[in-house]
């Protein structure tokens, strides 16, 4: 797990020192900037990028302000109220999805949830080219990574390919077979 006051730039170093062949990396929502790190300092690691629901700036306007949010509002996400579980999964939901997503959120630390908050609200896009090759695959309709957000990988990747999945923005937990089937098409 991520302790407070690591950087996106020491994730991806962390990450890095891992990889020992060259390796598809999937990033979903929050990891998309530690991916676009990876990838920008170490391309003769990666050998394609995957994007899912994902972001590499600012996901919108609003997430700005995201740092503001008083910590006790934290406690609403670490809570199991159905409010949260319909907004995150919404006609996707199922038991065994909340159930994963709550005992999750309990291993989380407040504290880490500020501090990412607070890191997603200063990102600002990339000013730079990247030639590994990506799959974007993102929602008709994201309540959290607006279509602006989405535009930053076009500017950004030299190769891409987007794709639309049908989900929420937790996509892999909401509708992993399509994933998987957009993912093994792009990889084949």
């Amino acid at each position: 797990m991520q302790d407070v006051g690591v950087s996106y730039a020491q994730q991806a170093e962390h990450i890095a020192k891992q990889i020992k062949v060259k390796s598809v990396i999937v990033a979903e929502s929050y990891s998309g900037m530690i991916a676009l790190e990876l990838a920008s300092n170490n391309p003769d690691k990666i050998a394609k990028l995957v994007f899912i629901a994902s972001f590499i700036s600012r996901p919108s306007s609003l997430s700005r302000f995201a740092h503001c949010i008083p910590k006790p509002l934290f406690s609403l996400a670490q809570s199991r109220s159905k409010f949260i579980t319909h907004l995150l999964f919404g006609r996707f939901s199922y038991l065994t999805l909340e159930t994963l997503f709550h005992d999750t959120m309990d291993l989380v630390p407040i504290q880490l949830l500020a501090f990412r908050l607070k890191q997603i609200s200063q990102l600002t896009p990339p000013h730079f080219k990247i030639d590994v090759p990506c799959l974007c695959a993102n929602l008709s309709r994201d309540l959290f990574v607006s279509q602006e957000a989405m535009s930053r990988f076009l500017n950004t990747f030299k190769d891409i390919n987007i794709q639309t999945v049908e989900g929420t923005h937790f996509l892999l937990q909401t509708n992993p077979h399509e994933c998987w089937q957009v993912i093994q098409s792009y990889l084949l």
